[in-house]
């Protein structure tokens, strides 16, 4: 599988589904982004290192995938570096029901937490006002629910899509903070 353009959620699911990894793709996707937002600097090497250690696989199972979480670190890396913002948190396809596509964005902030957890230098500091209500917000958003009235379904999609927007848009956000 060449993942030289952009990561499709179904492509990762059908390449992790073989493995050990229990992380949907979303939620790999968001711990990945997190650890770049909050060391851009760092080479992927020392990244990997980090992840397989979260990641707690074996031998076997690292070489597996090491492959995959590459191609995932220098997807998302260049996303966030492209000039035309194309960032955008990996999640399943808008024809997908959107229970399943809620409780991904919900694993998809989870992982971003771990993952920004992961890469925080304790040298750094504390978060300035803004990062910290960002990841408030991406907290609170683990908790999304996917039980809704199918009355509501438009008015849903229309808040999921907005939800969507937002986390490409802060992640962004953190992310440039963190490269100035």
């Amino acid at each position: 599988m060449d993942f030289s353009e952009k990561i499709e959620f179904d492509d990762l699911q059908n390449r992790l589904m073989h493995t050990e990894v229990l992380q949907s793709p979303s939620e790999l996707h968001g711990l990945v982004s997190g650890m770049l937002c909050c060391r851009p600097e760092l080479e992927t090497e020392r990244l990997l290192a980090d992840l397989w250690t979260q990641l707690d696989l074996d031998p076997v199972e690292l070489h597996e995938v090491d492959g995959i979480l590459r191609l995932l670190f220098d997807d998302i890396r260049a996303a966030l570096n492209d000039t035309d913002f194309i960032f955008y948190p990996l999640l399943p396809g808008d024809d997908e029901d959107l229970s399943w596509r809620t409780e991904c964005l919900g694993g998809w902030c989870q992982g971003f937490l771990s993952g920004f957890g992961l890469g925080t230098d304790p040298d750094k500091g504390p978060l300035d006002n803004e990062s910290g209500e960002i990841l408030r917000n991406f907290y609170e958003f683990t908790k999304v629910s996917s039980v809704y009235d199918d009355e509501d379904i438009e008015e849903l999609e229309a808040d999921y899509f907005e939800l969507v927007e937002f986390l490409k848009v802060t992640v962004i956000h953190l992310y440039l903070d963190e490269t100035e």
